[in-house]
């Protein structure tokens, strides 16, 4: 947190205790400024740099919502993160709808709030060094609007759309296309596996995040409120923040070009799922398999090992019973020599016997090694 010790956070909240906690909290990493009200907040912001705003959301007078709104409305505004015990989807649109950044639910530990203001101090270093990069961008996309068209957009893009292989190039794709048409807005891309958040602006706010995956559970497909628009199609949702309201032609064209591009990119995310599913099913497949031959070759080295030494046990064995016999049948010594010469023959043949045979347990303890090695 040392390296954002000169950054100034302002507490707001009309609860003097909860307004001192919260001070105590964040006093020895930052510098910080308190207000009791709305009205005193907007006092204090123009005359001092502040750098984030903790807001109550319930405060009498000016309420946190529309704080936030004149706060926006401000030269270089701070970041707010909204300070509410409900978190309610309502509450959080509402929030996101005035241009908060963040919303934070009482009660909280001390952990996660300063986790909150570290990520977002972050957040914003980062917007900060993308800003000429997104101005830029948006120069060449009004540029490269006039010159292909509208409808060559959504064209180039569904054709573009047949040669991606990940998720991350869609993603990628679908928000170049918005940048295209000179939007703003993030994309949300859903498979079994994960959902992953692409944005215009390379960086997601967390309040973002949950909104899209709120998006998602909404039975809308196509759902607008002021500049925003929301879109739905399958495994794919857009959030968008500057449709052109004013001029009503080209926003109701925008609607319907995106509506088409939604659907090919829905088409692809569903196609690439897939293609994760059976990579997925595959390697379960080859997991499993490879478990069973382990046990397999396991079971044969033991057995390889265990016939070894079964071998040279009958071996020595059978010497012992056939010179207790000789004891015993009263043959000649040529007699004697003829057997012992047979049984001499035999044991160099099982010798050479066996000498294979370690040679193969050697091949299956590498394949057993081999084996034990995928399974880590």
């Amino acid at each position: 947190m040392t390296e954002f010790k000169n950054k100034t956070i302002l507490v707001v909240d009309d609860s003097p205790a909860d307004l001192q906690l919260t001070i105590n909290i964040i006093k020895e990493h930052y510098k910080v400024l308190g207000a009791k009200s709305g009205e005193q907040a907007l006092d204090i912001i123009p005359k001092a740099k502040v750098d984030i705003v903790l807001l109550d959301v319930n405060m009498p007078g000016i309420d946190g919502y529309n704080t936030c709104q004149q706060i926006k409305a401000l030269e270089n505004p701070p970041v707010v993160i909204f300070v509410s015990a409900n978190d309610s989807t309502e509450e959080i649109t509402k929030g996101y709808e005035v241009g908060g950044e963040d919303y934070l639910v009482k009660p909280y530990s001390t952990a996660l709030l300063l986790n909150k203001i570290v990520s977002t101090l972050k957040l914003t270093d980062k917007i900060g060094l993308l800003v000429e990069t997104v101005d830029q961008a948006s120069n060449i996309a009004l540029s490269a609007m006039s010159s292909s068209g509208e409808l060559s957009i959504v064209v180039n893009t569904l054709r573009s759309s047949f040669s991606i292989s990940t998720l991350d190039e869609l993603g990628m794709l679908a928000t170049e296309t918005l940048e295209q048409y000179g939007l703003t807005g993030t994309v949300q891309l859903r498979t079994e596996y994960s959902n992953n958040n692409y944005s215009t602006n390379a960086e997601i706010s967390p309040l973002e995040a949950e909104l899209l995956n709120r998006i998602a559970d909404m039975q809308e497909r196509i759902f607008a409120k002021d500049a925003r628009l929301f879109l739905n199609q399958g495994k794919v949702s857009f959030l968008i923040k500057n449709i052109p309201i004013v001029d009503e032609d080209l926003s109701g064209r925008l609607r319907d070009y995106l509506a088409m591009v939604i659907e090919g990119v829905n088409e692809k995310c569903i196609a690439l799922g897939n293609e994760q599913q059976v990579k997925a099913e595959r390697n379960d497949t080859v997991t499993k398999l490879i478990k069973e031959a382990d046990v397999s070759l396991t079971y044969a080295l033991d057995t390889q090992l265990s016939l070894e030494q079964g071998n040279v046990g009958v071996l020595d064995k059978l010497q012992e019973s056939i010179e207790t016999a000789f004891l015993n049948l009263g043959l000649s010594d040529t007699q004697e020599r003829e057997i012992l010469s047979l049984l001499g023959t035999a044991e160099q043949e099982s010798a050479q016997l066996f000498e294979k045979s370690i040679n193969v347990s050697q091949e299956l303890k590498s394949v057993v090694t081999k084996f034990n090695l995928l399974k880590v």
